[in-house]
Order: C-alpha cells, then structure tokens, then sequence
C-alpha cells in the first residue's frame, strides 16, 4: 500500500507502527483498524456467555457490543435486540431533519475510518473492482504513482496521507490505474486530452528554451 506511516489504533488510541496491525482486506488501507494488542484484550472480555435483558437469551460474549457504561464492557442487550430497541425508540420519536443531519455528521466524525472504507469499496466496485483487486494494482506499481513514480503526500482529513487514487476512464468506466493526488486533479482538470497535455508540454519545452533552461 502507499501508506506507510504509522496509524493510530481505535481502542487504545495509540499511535503504532503499521507491522501493530493485522491484514484486514475489507478496510481501505488494508488493516484492521484495532492493533494487534487490542485485538488479544477484547478476545478475553468476548469469552463465555451472557443473558440478555431483553430477550432473556444465554448467547456468546460477541453477540453484544461494547459499552463503556458497563463494568463488565459490554451491552446490556444482545445486538439484535439493540437494533429492535434503537428502531423502536425512533419510531416513537421520530427525528427531525435537523437532527438527522447532526446524526449522520456525529456518525461520520466518530467513524471516519469505517465511513472511509465503505465509500471506497463503493467507488472501487463503480469500476468493477475489490479492494483486494485494487492493491495489488499499486503493489504492482511499487506503492507509487503510476505518473510521477512518487508515493502519496496528500493527508485525509483525520490527518492522515491518503491512498493512492483509483484512475478511470470517464467514458467507459475503465479503471486505468492509481495516481496520487496531484496527478489525478491534474488530468482531470485538462479534461483527460491527450492534446491539452501534450500542448501543456510543448509550452513547457518552448517556455524553458526561451528561458535560457
């Protein structure tokens, strides 16, 4: 992958070198996005059962979420059931439009990374492809640009550097490779014309002459 900096784990909240993290093929970066650390701690809090206060079934640790308002770290209620109380309280007290959109937007900003990835095997499967499919395109072009030969310097919102970009034809659809940032708004802004591009560096050539370069 192009990124290569350290990344910082959702449960611990630390900053950890990438080698912390296992794969994780359906994430954007491709790893998961607790360190390795985390992952052996929830395994523990996830063994053996426990009663639902709902439904009043026995069922796997794992069928709960977590919630830091319990000691025991988990959910009162199995996620089936929280789901059904969730959809329940909203039809009671449906939310205005108004605090829909605050929903949405607090749901983005406490889940950037999970928002991230989806939209990215969204985008990805646009042009018929996995995010597996995808970064073995940039591993086959050496974690760089497949323009300028350079790694990726643009960062994300989060702060973050960015994954390489998905190129595509826009008339087709095609994917034609991954890009940087820069190079990608730069086609994109000449339209993707080879004649423009190549008017582009002819004046470059013609510029540099009459400059003395």
């Amino acid at each position: 992958m192009a990124r290569l900096l350290d990344r910082r784990c959702r449960e611990c909240k630390n900053v950890k070198p990438r080698d912390a993290f296992s794969p994780d093929a359906g994430r954007a970066d491709g790893l998961n996005v607790y360190c390795d650390d985390c992952i052996a701690r929830l395994a523990e809090v996830y063994e053996g059962t426990k009663v639902c206060t709902r439904c009043e079934e026995e069922k796997p640790k794992s069928a709960f979420g977590r919630s830091r308002r319990h000691a025991s770290g988990l959910a009162a209620r199995c996620k089936p059931c929280a789901r059904i109380t969730k959809a329940e309280s909203r039809e009671r007290h449906p939310p205005t439009p108004e605090q829909a959109r605050q929903y949405k937007a607090t749901y983005e900003s406490k889940n950037a990374e999970t928002v991230a990835a989806y939209r990215r095997r969204r985008a990805l499967a646009q042009h018929g492809l996995t995010v597996d499919d995808f970064n073995e395109m940039v591993r086959n072009q050496g974690g760089v640009c497949a323009i300028c030969g350079k790694e990726e310097t643009g960062l994300s919102v989060s702060g973050e550097v960015r994954d390489l970009s998905l190129d595509h034809c826009h008339r087709t659809g095609s994917p034609r490779g991954a890009l940087c940032t820069r190079c990608n708004t730069a086609i994109g802004l000449l339209d993707d014309s080879r004649e423009t591009l190549l008017a582009a560096i002819a004046y470059l050539e013609r510029t540099a002459v009459a400059s003395g370069l």
